[in-house]
């Protein structure tokens, strides 16, 4: 049996807020016993108001609600909220030299997952599942934390609730250290 842990948008915690942008912490790598400095990987839901920007800390990847590609950003290059595209977007940062990520969207329908550890992100209201377990149920923007260690490749189903739009259905991330 895989375990998966929904979190809830509204209990993502602030890390930043200033100016016209809001950074709720997703997840987080803890840092190693005796470790020091910021965390190998860090995964962020972003909101910016129009002509407000962010400016990472680390390089990393980042998908917005209107995008079904990841575009990447370099460290302490702005991300400015874009009036054309608004709503938060997704951003994964991490140090290459100690973790991989990726980062991609998923339309409704079936995608195999390899490895340890992945987020799926819910862009619309939708349900997923693993394998064949139970559906889980995931509002706009509630994150499923799936721990694949017992079963490191397995099989996530995706359904929307509302017609199928060109927009993603879930931010899939995959993370590894």
């Amino acid at each position: 049996m895989t375990s998966v842990r929904v979190l809830r948008a509204p209990d993502y915690r602030v890390v930043a807020q200033a100016d016209g942008c809001v950074v709720r912490e997703i997840a987080a790598a803890a840092l190693p016993v005796g470790g020091a400095g910021r965390e190998p990987w860090r995964l962020d839901l972003v909101s910016l108001e129009p002509g407000s920007c962010w400016r990472p800390d680390a390089a990393g990847l980042y998908v917005s609600a209107h995008a079904m590609d990841a575009r990447r950003f370099g460290p302490g290059a702005p991300l400015v909220g874009d009036p054309a595209a608004p709503g938060p977007f997704v951003a994964l940062t991490l140090d290459p030299t100690r973790a991989f990520g990726e980062l991609d969207t998923m339309a409704a329908g079936q995608r195999e997952l390899i490895g340890l550890t992945w987020f799926a992100i819910a862009a619309k209201p939708a349900r997923l599942r693993i394998n064949d377990e139970a559906w889980l149920e995931l509002g706009v923007l509630d994150t499923a934390r799936i721990d694949l260690r017992e079963r490191p490749v397995s099989r996530l189903t995706v359904e929307s609730h509302e017609p199928s739009a060109p927009t993603p259905l879930a931010y899939l991330v995959n993370v590894s250290r």
